[in-house]
């Protein structure tokens, strides 16, 4: 049976250690370890997480290690995110949320979860998504949160995760397409890089 694909945004990652998130992100990062759903993960999250706290960058290394899906940024993505913003749903300096949606949406993922209320999971928001999708011939997208996916029964994470957007923001802005693919798929290389270089240190360690 193929298996339910859910997109991880960053929020779920970090939410792993937020008192208010914990059970919930825990629990979906125990039902990818039990086989149960498969996780997607982006080029947008590797970059966000690149300059996480470490224990997060931590858990994102754990997620890599289960059978995970790693879409990348297209020019089809961006051109979906810059329409995100022309229509005013979200805000430049929400470039990396509209990315999130962009890529979803473009590689047919099942379901993304995040715990982003604002600008993501979001009745509004999600309302204007699937308008703008629809009319662009892209299908419906899914947006819930953790606790309305996983099977199991302040924040710090969202201040990062807020730094890491405007500071994004500040990089990305006056870019061409081609420069912010560059920028995206260089700190996802980055971070994947370090990953392998951690999980081959410690399979030596374990030896």
């Amino acid at each position: 049976m193929k298996k339910f694909r859910i997109y991880v945004d960053t929020s779920v990652i970090g939410g792993c250690f937020d008192p208010e998130f914990a059970t919930w992100s825990n629990g979906l990062f125990k039902d990818f370890e039990n086989g149960i759903y498969r996780p997607v993960l982006s080029e947008t999250v590797a970059f966000e997480i690149d300059r996480a706290p470490s224990r997060v960058i931590e858990k994102y290394f754990e997620l890599l290690s289960y059978q995970v899906e790693i879409v990348e940024i297209t020019l089809e993505v961006v051109a979906l995110a810059d329409l995100y913003v022309a229509r005013n749903i979200l805000t430049e300096k929400c470039y990396d949320d509209a990315t999130h949606i962009a890529l979803a949406t473009v590689h047919h993922i099942d379901t993304l979860v995040s715990w982003n209320f604002r600008q993501i999971v979001h009745w509004d928001k999600v309302r204007r998504f699937h308008a703008v999708n629809l009319e662009q011939g892209y299908q419906l997208i899914s947006i819930h949160s953790p606790r309305e996916v996983t099977t199991h029964g302040t924040t710090d994470t969202i201040g990062w995760i807020r730094q890491i957007r405007d500071e994004h923001y500040e990089l990305l802005k006056d870019k061409t397409t081609e420069e912010i693919i560059a920028i995206y798929r260089e700190g996802a290389r980055r971070l994947h890089e370090r990953a392998k270089q951690e999980l081959e240190a410690k399979k030596l360690a374990r030896q």
